[in-house]
């Protein structure tokens, strides 16, 4: 079966491409089908992530930010050499002569750029090809409200290393693009998961007392709230697990937004939730359950970083059962560097 591959390289050595650029050296932080960095704002703030995959004959790069912030602007430039960055004489990237420019957002939480292989060579269904590394600048003009009413924006950058020593701070990463032919997939390697807030009950306690790990977070009021999410921690005990992701809630009173958000190199294959004025979820007899898919809001994935449901019609406190099947992508183990 013919597969093609998206791999992550975090750092390039800039000092081949670009003479003004820090001397670095390349290491690879490889991802198979979807490769993500940080985004980080105001030179130390991480912000959200940029994800790319490949979709239908295209590199698919998305943008996302984590609740509190909003994305106000993008702009990308993608490039087999930093040599074709539009950059002033200092070497700064004049980010206005980007290929890829949002214009003005109103505030959202994700953006999708598209670049089309083609201008690399490949058109995504290749049985064979030469290895295609890529260089990547991703701005971003992100804000944000805070709790005084008062807006803080800041400029925000894909995580790697800076382009110039002195002056901008902005960086770049980059991806290796190849196509393998008679090689099927790795098989992923899956581990149920559930979030864990600073109220959490686990389910194998009293008054509970079920058969199986987990936990229920709340009564939770109105605001917002940031959770773990831990696969594999048997009997509730997270040095046991591990931490692939955060649950973040925003809830008014009436509505609850609940993100789920992978680390890099993890994914979600199912997400399963609970919200509720009771402290778990009811089966079909009306009793409490744990078993997640009896849980009312499913989700059905395929290799998602991020998942989001929206529940309306809450009243006084709730709580909440995230569950997730989490899965740890495959390295890529042929790097070509």
């Amino acid at each position: 079966m013919k597969r093609f591959l998206l791999a992550a390289l975090v750092v390039f050595s800039a000092c081949e491409t670009n003479p003004l650029a820090p001397e670095v050296e390349a290491y690879p932080v490889i991802i198979q089908g979807e490769s993500c960095v940080d985004l980080i704002a105001g030179q130390s703030i991480p912000v959200g992530q940029v994800c790319a995959t490949i979709e239908e004959g295209n590199l698919k790069v998305t943008y996302n930010v984590v609740p509190d912030w909003q994305i106000a602007e993008t702009h990308l430039w993608v490039g087999t050499s930093l040599a074709t960055l539009p950059v002033n004489r200092s070497g700064n990237p004049q980010i206005g002569l980007f290929p890829y420019k949002s214009g003005p957002l109103d505030g959202v939480t994700s953006y999708v750029h598209y670049v089309p292989l083609s201008l690399f060579g490949l058109t995504g269904d290749e049985e064979v090809c030469d290895p295609v590394d890529l260089l990547a600048v991703a701005h971003a003009a992100v804000f944000r409200v805070l709790p005084d009413g008062s807006v803080q924006g800041e400029t925000a950058y894909g995580q790697g290393p800076r382009l110039v020593n002195k002056g901008s701070w902005a960086m770049f990463f980059g991806w290796k693009l190849t196509c393998e032919e008679g090689q099927d997939p790795e098989p992923l390697v899956c581990e149920t998961a559930f979030a864990k807030g600073e109220s959490s009950a686990c389910f194998l306690e009293e008054p509970y007392g079920f058969a199986r790990w987990g936990w229920t977070n709340g009564p939770l009021g109105p605001g917002s709230y940031s959770m773990e999410i831990f696969a594999g921690a048997g009997r509730c005990d997270t040095g046991k697990g591990e931490l692939v992701g955060h649950l973040h809630v925003e809830y008014d009173g009436q509505t609850a937004q609940v993100i789920y958000q992978a680390l890099p190199g993890i994914v979600f294959q199912e997400t399963h939730l609970y919200v509720g004025n009771e402290p778990l979820a009811r089966d079909v007899r009306g009793e409490y359950t744990v078993a997640p898919g009896q849980y009312p809001f499913i989700h059905d994935l395929e290799n998602e970083s991020r998942d989001e449901f929206v529940v309306e019609n809450l009243d006084g406190e709730i709580y909440i059962v995230a569950h997730s099947v989490a899965c740890e992508l495959p390295p890529v183990l042929d790097s070509h560097l």
